[in-house]
């Protein structure tokens, strides 16, 4: 037997991910565009004794944009050694948010390469960055940066051979919120572990966004099986046409109902 069901408040079960600057659907256009300008920008942005960022002057309107832009932007060159392996990258610009971001001055970067910026960044990163500038594939994805203390959400890709570009974006306090949501999800999810009645709960497509061992139990599956599922996943199609008619019940209504429903034992019996 199947408890009354309840009117749930939200379409889905996770909190959607807030958009954090550029995303990859941003990719393709915003590296066209910045491609499109590469041989002008890397010719402006290059370092020298008397000014480490001469563009600032002369190349603000290829800088305007760099300069403006809220997300973390670097332009590097790829440094290789004699048999074509990645051994390091040099720092030809950055921009204002890097520099709020990481906390260092371009003069200080400018020119330096990023090991002697940082000289515990791993060769993984530095070979990942490589084959971005060798084969011009685009990559993203997070890093946690042990000497900063921060994570980030990085893009990079090639502006021209040999040549990538870093743009990135602090998401450390949505990282942190993320774990804490995680772990009241955990929480959550013990407590409806320890209720022996059957309990779950449903989007608005009738999709199982969470469920007890109880429930899991009585239809033979474990949750991971279960949640995303619909009831026409797990039941026969009699019993799961009736149960979607009750959740659209509830829906359209936005009321509580209590229902008695057949359930089908996890050995098939009703």
């Amino acid at each position: 037997m199947r408890p009354c069901t309840l009117p749930t408040g939200s379409k889905s079960s996770g909190v959607p991910a807030a958009r954090h600057g550029f995303q990859p659907r941003d990719l393709r256009d915003f590296a066209a565009l910045t491609r499109g300008r590469s041989m002008t920008a890397a010719h402006l942005l290059r370092s020298t004794a008397s000014d480490p960022q001469p563009a600032r002057a002369r190349g603000i309107k290829d800088r305007s944009l760099f300069d403006a832009m809220p997300n973390g932007f670097a332009l590097h060159e790829m440094i290789w050694d004699a048999a074509g392996r990645a051994l390091d990258y040099r720092f030809l610009y950055v921009n204002p948010a890097f520099e709020r971001m990481t906390g260092l001055r371009a003069e200080a970067v400018l020119g330096k390469t990023a090991r002697e910026v940082w000289p515990q960044l791993g060769q993984t990163w530095i070979e990942s960055c490589g084959r971005v500038a060798s084969t011009g594939d685009p990559t993203h994805g997070r890093r946690h940066s042990a000497t900063l203390g921060r994570d980030f959400e990085v893009i990079a890709y090639r502006t021209q051979q040999g040549q990538f570009a870093c743009l990135f974006t602090d998401v450390t306090e949505s990282t942190k919120l993320a774990a804490v949501l995680a772990e009241d999800q955990r929480r959550f999810q013990e407590v409806l572990d320890n209720v022996p009645d059957l309990v779950w709960s449903k989007d608005l497509d009738s999709r199982f966004i969470s469920a007890n061992e109880a429930f899991g139990l009585a239809c033979g599956r474990k949750n991971e099986e279960i949640i995303g599922k619909s009831d026409l996943d797990l039941w026969p199609q009699d019993l799961a046409e009736h149960y979607r008619a009750d959740d659209l019940e509830v829906i359209t209504q936005g009321k509580r109902k209590q229902v008695v429903e057949a359930l089908v034992e996890s050995d098939g019996r009703r």
